[in-house]
C-alpha cells in the first residue's frame, strides 16, 4: 500500500512542495498496464517523472496523470 509524504524537491530548477501520493513502482505499473522492464526503461530514460528516497524510486501520481494527459 502507499503512503503520502509531504515532500519538498527540487527538480529541473523548480521546487515541488505540497502533499504528493507516491506510488511504487508496482502500483504506477498496474495504472499503466506495462511491465517491469518496460517502466524502469521509461524511468532511466527520464519519461516517467520519478523522485527517488534513497534507493528507492517513486513516482507522485499527479504528475504521472499530468504526463499521462499531455
Amino acid at each position: 500500500m502507499s503512503k503520502t509524504y509531504s515532500i519538498s524537491i527540487k527538480k529541473g530548477g523548480k521546487h515541488m512542495s505540497n502533499n504528493n501520493h507516491l506510488l511504487t513502482i508496482d502500483e504506477a505499473r498496474k495504472i499503466l498496464r506495462v511491465g517491469k522492464n518496460v517502466m524502469y526503461s521509461k524511468i532511466s530514460e527520464g519519461i516517467i517523472p520519478h523522485i527517488k528516497i534513497g534507493k528507492q524510486i517513486r513516482i507522485p501520481e499527479e504528475q504521472l496523470f499530468k504526463w499521462i494527459n499531455q
